[in-house]
């Protein structure tokens, strides 16, 4: 087990930043950060398919140029369990999904389990896999 022992001082004033963080290694300084918020414009498409409905999607980022695109499979069994399934390219990455959930109108929980990875002939490595859920009550 490691342990690193820090201090942290931030202060902002204004629009600027300034901080220092010291560690034992030393102090590093920062000043004057700057964040981008890229101009992004997305579109998707919904077609419907007997139950399913298939959405193709992408988005394009105008200051770098980048694409982001993918295909979502979505159905919903008994109108009450959502499920979906996807291949995606976000941010030169490879995403393939699986997604599944309750809605009963008052709680809803959607859970997704994904395999992630740069390369595509290695997307189904298992060491890539990531999970997410999200749940909410409201009418």
């Amino acid at each position: 087990m490691y342990k690193i022992h820090h201090q942290e001082t931030l202060k902002f004033e204004g629009d600027t930043f300034k901080g220092s963080i010291s560690n034992e290694n030393g102090v590093i300084e920062l000043s004057r950060e700057e964040y981008s918020f890229p101009l992004g414009l997305s579109a998707f498409f919904r077609i419907p398919v007997l139950v399913i409905d298939i959405i193709p999607y992408g988005e394009l980022y105008l200051e770098s140029k980048l694409i982001n695109w993918g295909i979502k499979l979505k159905t919903s069994l008994l109108e009450f369990m959502p499920l979906s399934l996807g291949i995606e390219k976000n941010f030169g990455y490879w995403k393939a999904s699986l997604g599944f959930g309750l809605n009963t109108r008052i709680i809803e929980n959607s859970t997704e389990v994904s395999l992630v990875n740069k390369e595509i002939q290695n997307l189904f490595d298992i060491n890539s896999i990531t999970f997410k859920t999200h749940f909410a009550l409201g009418f």
